[in-house]
């Protein structure tokens, strides 16, 4: 409900901000832009925690020994922090394109998949199928093509990802 009134065109926030009125989420331009944003604002804190989370587990010990070693922060970066995170980049990366697959209550809430569709991702489309068509055989097959492309794609991403994790620091 938050978003609505920021996005409202003619008494929303972000309209007023910018001093005119902007079809935010009619407009078939910008409907899909904004909601990706929505999307991707209310999940930057779940994708910062892991971060933050990966960051405080590698041992200081390790940077520790690359300043003595005389390493400069990029260097740090690149051959410690980056090597340790790659475990943490393979969660957030995996479960970040699985739930994008499955977004479905920030689209429903903003636009109920309009403007004319623009907005109508996997999840919506199968919820219409299943409750505004009745067509609750084709929302089940499409929902069970949607679970094995995304096992596919968790199954590569899992594989791509065990070959390059390394704790070899040297």
């Amino acid at each position: 409900m938050l978003w609505r009134w920021i996005l409202a065109p003619t008494d929303g926030a972000l309209s007023a901000m910018l001093g005119r009125r902007i079809e935010w989420l009619t407009d078939p331009g910008l409907a899909l832009p904004v909601v990706s944003a929505v999307v991707v604002w209310t999940n930057v804190g779940y994708v910062a925690l892991f971060f933050v989370a990966g960051i405080l587990a590698i041992p200081a010990d390790l940077y520790a020994a690359a300043r003595t070693d005389g390493a400069t922060a990029w260097q740090r970066f690149r051959r410690i922090t980056l090597p340790m995170l790659r475990p943490t980049m393979s969660f957030v990366l995996i479960t970040g394109i699985v739930s994008a697959a499955q977004v479905f209550d920030t689209v429903y809430a903003l636009t109920r998949g309009g403007p004319r569709g623009h907005t109508d991702l996997v999840a919506m489309r199968i919820y219409a199928e299943a409750f505004g068509s009745a067509a609750i055989g084709r929302a089940a097959v499409m929902a069970v093509v949607l679970f094995v492309v995304l096992v596919g794609v968790t199954v590569v991403q899992h594989l791509y990802f065990r070959r390059r994790i390394s704790y070899d620091l040297t």
